[in-house]
């Protein structure tokens, strides 16, 4: 009589660890049951800015010399222009940039010297960025009309973007004959519009 029950009872336990293991009981048929959850995130419309522009191009103390010379800057204070589209439209935007003549403090022109840009091309100041990037001009002869620098077409320049102006991208060619002896200044204005 315990013979046949501890028989039993382990008839019974290989057939709980069959089951237990994923095999399914004689007759009984496979069945699964499938659900879903939604994931959502909702974006707020941003802005367009121009955050940052060259604070200045020093070409420092020169000697007058008789020939046409081209000066580089010894320094240019941050030197790039940079412009953030948060704005989620894709419809693109552009610099531009001019400056009148060179003159002295009493009025004078530095006659005949041109200011020359050359932008770095452009690049994302987040290495994931996934827009297309914008575009630059170059090189460019600043004179008093605007002209785009900097340019970010439909679907493009979205997030924040940078063009580099270095002290190897900007000259100032002065002709012989025009430079006396003071300084000479002049403004360059950039402008940002929300239009590719």
């Amino acid at each position: 009589m315990k013979r046949r029950t501890l028989m039993a009872a382990m008839c019974f336990f290989t057939a709980a660890t069959v089951l237990g293991s994923g095999q399914l009981a004689q007759g009984e048929e496979a069945t699964s049951e499938t659900e879903t959850t939604e994931a959502t995130i909702q974006f707020q419309k941003g802005g367009l800015s121009l955050d940052n522009v060259p604070g200045a191009f020093q070409f420092g103390n020169q000697e007058i010399v008789s020939e046409t010379k081209t000066y580089q800057p010894a320094e240019v204070d941050q030197p790039y222009v940079q412009v953030t589209d948060n704005r989620g439209t894709g419809n693109g935007w552009h610099v531009t940039v001019q400056a009148g003549p060179l003159t002295s403090g009493a009025g004078e022109e530095l006659k005949g010297s041109t200011i020359t840009l050359t932008p770095e091309g452009s690049n994302p100041t987040d290495s994931s960025n996934q827009s297309e990037s914008p575009n630059t001009f170059t090189p460019l002869t600043l004179d008093d009309h605007a002209q785009r620098v900097f340019e970010a077409d439909t679907d493009q320049g979205m997030g924040s973007w940078q063009t580099g102006f270095t002290e190897n991208n900007v000259t100032l060619e002065v002709p012989a004959g025009s430079a006396r002896a003071t300084s000479y200044s002049t403004e360059i204005t950039w402008t940002l519009a929300s239009t590719p």
